[in-house]
Order: structure tokens, then C-alpha cells, then sequence
């Protein structure tokens, strides 16, 4: 497993242009990882002073050095050098809820099984730091986060920024879901995570089991009727798929915020997912035979490349930091933040997740998984072809939020869901040039740009 996970992450390096003008970075990360100054006559660990040789390897574009240095990567054991953690950053907890605590919050972990099968573990913050502790009720929210994310990224910018913080201190009883497959949420009452058996499932089953079982579970925890939702990314599109299969589910939210509506995306403007598409048949073909069902990674690793890639950020960015900052495309991140990010992200998804994704790009539509066996789709949906997802059912009041820098959640595609949804309330396009996919949840300014607005729309909806 170590030499897919470093594969994949020099695969990353490669895959993304490294601009040559180095932003200049915050000198005060809010989540509170303050990036340390390596003692100049400390004594370099191998993984590190690999890394190092890594990095200058790529800024010199040195092929024949970066081939060697992966090699050598390959038998070095991260677990062997923990201690190194404490030089780089303070107050690194990959524990989402023992984060929150950390940060003066109450924070709760509620188990819970799906129809299907899965355990997923479902976090509260019941109030805020700023807001009365009393035992009446709140309005209860929940936040559904992006492919690939997982819990961490609704509180990986603190108090100050992220949004879990601030509905909290806004008065809100806040619940943060965690899908199948990601680090929270692995369990099952009879498949191991290493079986094949566990991945078999699509965004479509995280809507259709996971989403339902979260829901219930909260209105009868809170004993309320509806409740708030936000979502980002893959959050939208489970939100679109429910309330669309399930339209009971409509009666049971207040209003539903979409941050980077990911539904339609044909003819979308992210050069990977494209290229993705492009190569899928042959993609496909080698993921089969390597049996690589799942997308999981050693969050530790990632970790170590991002402390010491960016260890001097304290005053400005260098190649390195910019190299691993490539990876998002954003110039909105701070790169102090990287390391707090990267603990628990990627958390984990199927194969059959990104798989469908790469569909809508390919063929189109907003339309349920395609088995590309004519026999299977007949047996399941009664037609050789996946049905459409019925976005007229939907009935929910539905706010978006998007940015025309968005090449993931492209404008365009937005522009033509905003033409199908029946119950459209809102639309708010992020007035700031370069805010991409990631800086929903990640960019430093995010308070100021979309948080602030976004609670003050949620607060609307509860005073009705």
C-alpha cells in the first residue's frame, strides 16, 4: 500500500502546473496550526530529507532524480519518525470531535445503522461557545460535505471561519454527516472494509440509505419536524438525488443551500475530470485488473509531505508549499491550513462514486449509475439506459450558492440546473474573481465571501 500512496501523490505533483509566481501566504492560520521553523542544526530524518531531494527534483525538473528519490521513498515506514509532527505544528487532532472539544465547543458522536447495513457515525455541536447554554430546542441543521471530504471539513478553519462554528455560535443545533466510506463512518453489521463487497455502492446509496437514516435520526433525537440543510459538492448532488426518488423527504427540510451544485456536468471546465473522461475506458480497464475498488490514502503521509513542504509559510510560500497548494488550484487557501486539512483528507470513497461522476461527464444528463451491461440496466431499471433523476419532483425552497471560477460546479452547468428546479428561492454567485470548487470549504476568506451570507439566508428561512 505505501507505493500506491506515494505513487498517487507524485501522480498529483505531476498532474497539476505549478504557476511560477509564489503567493504570498497568511502569516496567522485561524485554525490555530501555526507552522514552526525546523532548528537549523537539527538533524534531518530520512523521510524528511527525502522529501527535501523530492521537491528540489521538481523545480529543477530533474526526471532521472525524482524517479531515484520515489524509490528510495518506497522503503522508508512513516510510522517510524511520529515525533516528527511536534516540530512542524501544534494541536494536530485527526479526532473530529476531540478538534471541536479543543476549541471550547461540546461535541457529541451518534451511532447509527442504515437500512443497508452501514455504521455511520453522525457529530453534533448541540450549541456554540457565543451562544446560550440552555436546554431549550434549536433549530437543527445538517452540513453534508464533498467527494473525498469527510466531517473535517465543516471545522478545519476553527472558530473564527469554518461554518459548524458559526451556526453554533448563531444558535443552531448543528449535526455533521459522515458517509459510507469515509474514516468516520467504515463500519458494517457484516462486510470488513476490505472486502470488494463494502465499495459496491454510488453517491446514489449515500442518498438513498445513508441521508434518509441521518435525517430520521435527528428529527428524533430533536423532536423537530424539519430541519436545516447545507451542502457541498457531493453533498448537493445527494441532497437533488433524494428529493427527487423520495419526495416525502421534501416535507422534512426547511430549506436546502447548495454550495457548488454538482449535478449536471457535461461540457464542465475541470481539466482533470476531462482528461478523466477522455482516457475512462482504459482507466477502467486497469482499475479492474488491479482489483481497486476503493480510494483510500494514508492521511499520516500526506500529512509529513505537507509540514515539511511548507515548513517556512510562516512569512511566505515557497516552491515546495505551492507545489502541494497545486494540487487544489486555489490561491485562496492558506498554507498553513494544509496539514489540518490533510489528516483526515481524502477520507475515502468507492471507485463506483467517482465512476458515476465520470458518466454524467461523458454522457450527459443527471441520471442514475450506469452498469454498462444492457442485461443488468435491464433488470434494474426495466430499460437498457439509467433513468433520469425527476428534478421536477422536488419541492423543498432551494438557495445556491456558486462562483463563476468554478470549473468543477461549472456556471454553466449551474445556469442549467437553475432552469429544472421547480422550487428555486435564491441564487447568490460569489462576488470575488479565482474562488474555485475547494474554497467553499476552504479558503481563508471564506467568512467574509459566503459564510456570512449563508447564515444570514438560513436565518431568514427560521424566523419565518
Amino acid at each position: 500500500m505505501r507505493s500506491i500512496e506515494i505513487g498517487l501523490a507524485v501522480i498529483f505533483l505531476f498532474l497539476y502546473k505549478v504557476d511560477a509566481t509564489l503567493p504570498k501566504c497568511a502569516e496567522f492560520d485561524q485554525s490555530g496550526m501555526i507552522a514552526r521553523e525546523l532548528e537549523k542544526d537539527s538533524k534531518a530524518l530520512p523521510f524528511q530529507d527525502k522529501l527535501e531531494q523530492l521537491f528540489n527534483a521538481f523545480e529543477k525538473n530533474d526526471t532521472a532524480s525524482v524517479e531515484s528519490i520515489y524509490k528510495s521513498l518506497e522503503t522508508i515506514r512513516v510510522d517510524d519518525d511520529d515525533d516528527v509532527r511536534e516540530k512542524y505544528t501544534e494541536n494536530l487532532i485527526k479526532s473530529v470531535p476531540d478538534r471541536i472539544k479543543s476549541h471550547g465547543y461540546p461535541a457529541e458522536v451518534h451511532q447509527l445503522v442504515t437500512e443497508d447495513g452501514y455504521k455511520l457515525d453522525l457529530y453534533r455541536i448541540p450549541y456554540g461557545v457565543k451562544s446560550p447554554k440552555t436546554n431549550r430546542s434549536r433549530p437543527a441543521i445538517i452540513l453534508v460535505h464533498g467527494f473525498g471530504e469527510c466531517s473535517n471539513g465543516w471545522i478545519v478553519l476553527g472558530p473564527e471561519n469554518s461554518l459548524a462554528y458559526l451556526l453554533a455560535d448563531n444558535d443552531y443545533d448543528v449535526w455533521i454527516f459522515g458517509a459510507r466510506g469515509t474514516e468516520q463512518s467504515r463500519g458494517h453489521v457484516s462486510l470488513n472494509s476490505k472486502q470488494r463487497e463494502y465499495w459496491d455502492f454510488s453517491w446514489h446509496e449515500i442518498a438513498i440509505y445513508d441521508l434518509t437514516a441521518c435525517i430520521d435520526y435527528i428529527l428524533s433525537e430533536t423532536k423537530m419536524k424539519r430541519l436545516n440543510y447545507v451542502g457541498f459538492s457531493q453533498g448537493t448532488t445527494v441532497l437533488l438525488v433524494l428529493a427527487s426518488l423520495r419526495p416525502e423527504y421534501n416535507d422534512k427540510i426547511i430549506e436546502a443551500n447548495l454550495l457548488g451544485p454538482v449535478a449536471y456536468l457535461k461540457g464542465n471546465r475541470n481539466s482533470l475530470f476531462n482528461a478523466i473522461a477522455h482516457y475512462y475506458k482504459p482507466l477502467k480497464r486497469i482499475f479492474q485488473i488491479l482489483r481497486i475498488f476503493k480510494i483510500t490514502i494514508d492521511n499520516k503521509f500526506l500529512v509529513k509531505i505537507t509540514e515539511i513542504a511548507c515548513k517556512r509559510t510562516a512569512h511566505s510560500t515557497p516552491f515546495a508549499c505551492k507545489l502541494v497548494l497545486s494540487i487544489f488550484g486555489s490561491t485562496q487557501i492558506n498554507c498553513t491550513s494544509l496539514p489540518a486539512i490533510f489528516i483526515n483528507t481524502p477520507a475515502g470513497v468507492s471507485v463506483r462514486q467517482g465512476i458515476h461522476y465520470i458518466q454524467l461527464i461523458r454522457d450527459g444528463g443527471f441520471r442514475q449509475f450506469d452498469y454498462e451491461d444492457k442485461k443488468i440496466n435491464q433488470k434494474i431499471y426495466g430499460s437498457i439506459t439509467p433513468p433520469d433523476y425527476n428534478l421536477t419532483r422536488i419541492t423543498v425552497p432551494i438557495n445556491i450558492f456558486h462562483s463563476k471560477d468554478d470549473t468543477t460546479a461549472s456556471f454553466e452547468n449551474v445556469i442549467q440546473l437553475k432552469s429544472v428546479l421547480p422550487n428555486l428561492k435564491s441564487t447568490y454567485l460569489v462576488p470575488v474573481a479565482d474562488f474555485i470548487h475547494v474554497d467553499f470549504t476552504y479558503s481563508r476568506y471564506v467568512r467574509k465571501i459566503l459564510n456570512g451570507r449563508l447564515i444570514e439566508t438560513i436565518n431568514s428561512a427560521n424566523r419565518k
